[in-house]
């Protein structure tokens, strides 16, 4: 969207005008760049969130291992039962953190608001860009309607020109 003012030429209900501003708007390069740039500016404003969202990971793992893996141990493995160990042994950790940045000099909130302004800037030309684009548009539009209704006057006049030539030619002739 090019914001609230996009579609002003709508309240003339003319059809023909509409489409020719939109299909005029759609195809302008410039507009097209300056719509771009403010999407650049609303990423860059997200992105500068980032810094007061918290950080979280969860790390977890097992292993199965034989248990002639574990090499020697200080005093060995105690084999009080007489049996024989296990062949395999389980082992498993699991870490959980979380963080979050202290902006005690205010750095991070700062460039957020520095970001928002731009933001803010970057819509506003943008909607200025298609504001001015428009007006043109819907002028030049205005200008031949006021063409073809000069022509269509001048050719009335020209047929009561012919007519009050007709009609002096017959007083004329009487």
């Amino acid at each position: 969207g090019q914001g609230t003012s996009e579609s002003w030429w709508t309240r003339f209900e003319d059809p023909s005008l509409t489409g020719i501003v939109e299909r005029a708007v759609l195809s302008n390069r410039d507009l097209q760049a300056a719509a771009a740039r403010a999407d650049a500016s609303k990423a860059q404003a997200t992105a500068a969130l980032t810094p007061f969202i918290p950080t979280v990971s969860f790390d977890a793992n097992w292993n199965l291992s034989p248990t002639a893996a574990r090499g020697f141990q200080f005093g060995g493995i105690p084999n009080l039962s007489g049996e024989e160990p296990p062949k395999t042994y389980w082992t498993a950790s699991a870490a959980f953190q979380a963080g979050l940045e202290i902006d005690l000099f205010l750095r991070n909130a700062s460039n957020y608001q520095a970001s928002r302004f731009d933001l803010e800037a970057s819509r506003g030309d943008r909607d200025a860009q298609v504001l001015a684009y428009t007006t043109r548009v819907v002028q030049g539009y205005f200008d031949v309607v006021m063409a073809k209704e000069r022509v269509r006057l001048v050719r009335r006049q020209l047929e009561a020109q012919e007519q009050l030539l007709e009609l002096m030619e017959l007083r004329y002739d009487t």
